[in-house]
């Protein structure tokens, strides 16, 4: 997992 995969997994997470 690259850094853009780790900002994607937690913006995802923080608009649920």
């Amino acid at each position: 997992m690259n850094s853009l995969d780790y900002a994607v997994a937690v913006i995802s997470y923080i608009q649920k």
